[in-house]
């Protein structure tokens, strides 16, 4: 992960202690490592800027962090509270910085008793991590800024038997979802259709939202094809 030519980071474990996460910060001419202490795995991480810098982690024990990085030390910040009685836990997807006064991250609650969960999506406004109610037959994965204050994210459904992937936005309070089609695919027919959608990522400076996957189809000749997708919103 990179800001720019001074400022990358990679994210591992170290091989010697339990849950101690271990990173590799490179500053334009050197790596050096930088321990983030015993925090877990590093699910996925993101930066704003060189001293604006978020991972998301979870322990052997389940507990899930969020780390941030000031530009001089990694600090823990606290996450909001959840019911997680009876072996519930908060498992991170994704962890989007945006700027110092807002980020974003997607996990969900598993109950392992039911092998049910919830999706869960968090923001942070610059002081604290706070809960955003979400919709309940969406998992969220893979975010970005839509350029005006609001998030897109990657949406499948919850506890679905198979994989319906969709374009969920949240702006204001208010959630939208469009259902990832094969429209535009020459010859394709849905109902045979397979898709995937991977990643998601707006054009800095615009409103111009990118995203890729890819599809699995037959069509009217019964022909199997596989593509590479990319989607567009916006100019």
């Amino acid at each position: 992960m990179t800001t720019g030519p001074k400022n990358g980071w990679l994210f591992g474990r170290s091989p010697n202690a339990v849950d101690a996460a271990q990173t590799l910060h490179f500053d334009g001419t050197n790596w050096r490592t930088v321990q983030l202490g015993k925090v877990g795995s590093v699910m996925s991480a993101s930066a704003s800027s060189a001293k604006d810098v978020w991972a998301f982690t979870i322990r052997r024990n389940l507990k899930t962090l969020a780390m941030h990085w000031n530009g001089r030390a990694w600090q823990s910040v606290p996450l909001p509270k959840f019911d997680l009685s009876k072996g519930k836990y908060l498992y991170p997807n994704t962890i989007y910085a945006v700027s110092p006064t807002q980020a974003w991250a997607t996990g969900g609650v598993y109950d392992p008793a039911t092998s049910q969960h919830y999706a869960v999506l968090l923001h942070w406004n610059g002081k604290i991590w706070q809960r955003v109610a979400a919709p309940g037959n969406e998992d969220l994965f893979e975010l970005t800024s839509d350029g005006s204050g609001g998030v897109w994210a990657i949406g499948n459904p919850v506890n679905a038997a198979q994989n319906a992937y969709s374009f969920v936005h949240y702006a204001h309070g208010t959630w939208t979802s469009e259902l990832a089609t094969v429209n535009g695919i020459p010859n394709a027919v849905s109902s045979s259709a397979t898709i995937d959608v991977f990643n998601i990522a707006l054009i800095p400076g615009t409103h111009s939202v990118w995203a890729t996957g890819d599809v699995f189809y037959y069509d009217q000749n019964d022909v199997y094809h596989q593509k590479t997708l990319i989607y567009k919103y916006g100019p």
